[in-house]
């Protein structure tokens, strides 16, 4: 009975370092072996997934450039019509209401010497939420809304004619130009707004 436990003890004393030295060959070659492993598989399946999703990746990158462009193109075109405005043709211009006519001074034909004057605010978006005033020599005539017309009636002279808009547009300043008038004759104006400014000039667009 002693010599069994002698030999069982001898046994364990001889296997320990043995597993000792199995643990440490593990621990220094399998282990590492094993996350060197897992890394490469890691990489690799990260490498498949990319070049599995790329061309939806390219696609989704492509389209969204398309759409982009044709967003800036939108938003260009829109800037450009917004900020052009266009004469229009006396037959279609509505008249101003007589409640944005100011005064009757002018407004009758009283001689066959007087000249007739048209005036005709542009049509479009730019500055159409600003009524223009026409003024002549210092007097406030009407307000105009865009494709509205007015149609005065003066005798030969000079006059000065000028616009001004309300609420004022930008830094508008009220500048009148001279104009001088022969008899019986028919003079057209457009009204409108150039960079940031009401302006009135004769026209021979209509």
């Amino acid at each position: 009975m002693n010599i069994k436990y002698i030999l069982t003890f001898s046994l364990i004393l001889v296997c320990i370092p043995i597993g000792c030295q199995v643990i440490g060959w593990i621990k220094s070659t399998v282990l590492p072996l094993l996350f060197k492993c897992h890394d490469y598989f890691f990489i690799c399946g990260r490498t498949i997934c990319y070049f599995v999703h790329l061309p939806r990746i390219l696609l989704r990158s492509k389209l969204m450039m398309i759409l982009k462009n044709i967003a800036i193109a939108m938003l260009l075109s829109l800037t450009v019509v917004g900020c052009a405005t266009s004469p229009v043709p006396p037959s279609e211009a509505n008249v101003v209401p007589s409640g944005r006519v100011f005064s009757q001074k002018y407004a009758t034909l009283t001689s066959n010497k007087q000249s007739t004057l048209t005036f005709i605010r542009d049509s479009g978006l730019y500055g159409a939420g600003e009524n223009i005033h026409l003024y002549i020599n210092g007097e406030d005539m009407a307000s105009f809304r865009p494709s509205e017309k007015l149609q005065v009636f003066l005798n030969p002279g000079e006059y000065l004619i000028g616009v001004h808009s309300v609420p004022s547009f930008g830094v508008e300043q009220f500048v009148e130009t001279p104009y001088v008038l022969s008899e019986s004759q028919s003079y057209s104006f457009r009204i409108g707004i150039d960079s940031n400014r009401a302006i009135v000039q004769r026209t021979s667009a209509f």
